[in-house]
């Protein structure tokens, strides 16, 4: 008999409170230690999930990929993920806005073009924001915030 304590299956009916974390690894290789962490923390009761990994090996960020198929893998330096977040920080204080002041009822003409406007010369319309980054996507020595967007193309 295991005088540990109770089993994991028992620890439910002796009242044990489950919370749930999120996990963000960093420098998360093919996501080992967080796999460690999270199947510990299950042990003493707590449910702890990879939620986002970042790593720079493109092989790493693909196991990973599979060991933990819910999270969102980066594969990117940790440096370039956390000048991210600070940029994104920035935008965010920049364009804030007050939801309990612009929440309204849309009206029956929400989401309808108008035919009549036109898009300035350089400006495009985004249908959806996919994905966000930080860095040199493009190698031109020129680091920055870098979107990835859907649009949808129009025939003239």
């Amino acid at each position: 008999m295991n005088n540990s304590g109770p089993c994991l299956d028992e620890r439910a009916s002796y009242g044990y409170k489950k919370s749930e974390l999120t996990l963000l690894d960093l420098y998360s290789g093919c996501g080992g230690m967080s796999t460690g962490l999270c199947l510990g923390a299950k042990l003493s009761g707590v449910n702890l999930v990879t939620k986002w990994a970042v790593d720079f090996n493109e092989s790493a960020c693909e196991s990973l990929r599979l060991n933990h198929p819910n999270s969102q893998i980066r594969n990117e330096s940790a440096e370039d993920f956390l000048d991210l977040l600070k940029e994104w920080e920035k935008l965010c204080k920049r364009y804030a806005v007050d939801l309990r002041k612009s929440y309204r009822i849309p009206n029956e003409d929400e989401g309808k073009v108008n035919p009549e406007y036109k898009i300035p010369t350089g400006e495009h319309e985004v249908l959806r924001l996919v994905d966000i980054c930080y860095g040199d996507t493009s190698e031109t020595g020129k680091r920055g915030l870098k979107f990835k967007v859907y649009q949808q193309i129009k025939p003239f």
